[in-house]
């Protein structure tokens, strides 16, 4: 038996190109599922992060899996076996060792929290909106604290899931309503739920004239639409935008 590795990472593929080929959490399941039917599969992972998604399979017949393997991805995120697959799919036939996913959420999270300092200065009197209350949030809230915000804001899909964050790391619980309602006001909005579609667009997310704000986007797929950068003093960065920031961190 032999171990095959497909995957994509923040290394090999841009954000647009690992949005379109992630599972949320809602997908691994049913796709997982649906991959251990074809019988050439004996066991199987598919691990999907905001840096990387890769699916392993073990299997007796490596050169017909890896193949399937390719088909089954692409197929089940509906995108074309062509120039997309070529320039994303990376295939691997060692596990990667030297990656310490935890430590690159933190090093994401923390680089969020410092670009937000830069751009806006002190973050003590500043709003600080956030969407998700899952790890990366956790690691985010924690940073933003120790960086001295004092206004922080958590929204979630579940109100109840944002009021243990709150009362767990501190900030404020608030409806997806009062959310929308912080848009304007709001200095720095970070979002990094499972979400899989824009929670930020032009609809709902409003021109404030002479008002800085920075827009954080550390989801796959992306929480925000890239089109807010075209506002007046909005700044939109992306796990892309930050990827620089991270690797000087772990360094």
């Amino acid at each position: 038996m032999q171990v095959v590795v497909l995957g994509i990472s923040h290394q090999t593929a841009s954000v647009e190109v690992r949005e379109k080929l992630s599972f949320s959490e809602r997908q691994l399941l049913p796709a997982l599922s649906r991959l251990l039917d074809h019988p050439e599969i004996l066991e199987a992972v598919i691990l999907s992060t905001c840096n990387r998604t890769e699916i392993y399979a073990v299997t007796t017949d490596t050169e017909s899996v890896h193949g399937m393997l390719e088909r089954f991805w692409l197929t089940e995120k509906k995108q074309p076996l062509e120039t997309l697959f070529q320039h994303a799919i990376k295939a691997g036939k060692q596990v990667r060792t030297d990656t310490n996913i935890g430590r690159g959420s933190v090093s994401v999270s923390s680089a969020a929290v410092e670009l937000a300092c830069k751009h806006l200065g002190d973050l003590r009197d500043r709003i600080v909106l956030i969407y998700g209350a899952g790890k990366m949030s956790s690691h985010t809230i924690k940073a933003l604290f120790q960086r001295g915000a004092q206004h922080v804001y958590i929204v979630n899909r579940t109100l109840e899931r944002a009021q243990e964050a709150a009362q767990r790391l501190g900030g404020e619980a608030i409806s997806m309503e009062a959310g929308t309602l912080l848009h304007a006001v709001a200095d720095v909005v970070i979002c990094c739920t499972s979400a899989p579609h824009y929670l930020l667009r032009p609809d709902n997310y409003p021109s404030v004239p002479g008002k800085q704000r920075l827009l954080i986007d550390i989801a796959v797929p992306r929480n925000i639409d890239p089109a807010l950068a075209e506002l007046p003093g909005v700044h939109v960065l992306d796990l892309d935008g930050l990827e620089h920031v991270a690797r000087s961190n772990r360094e």
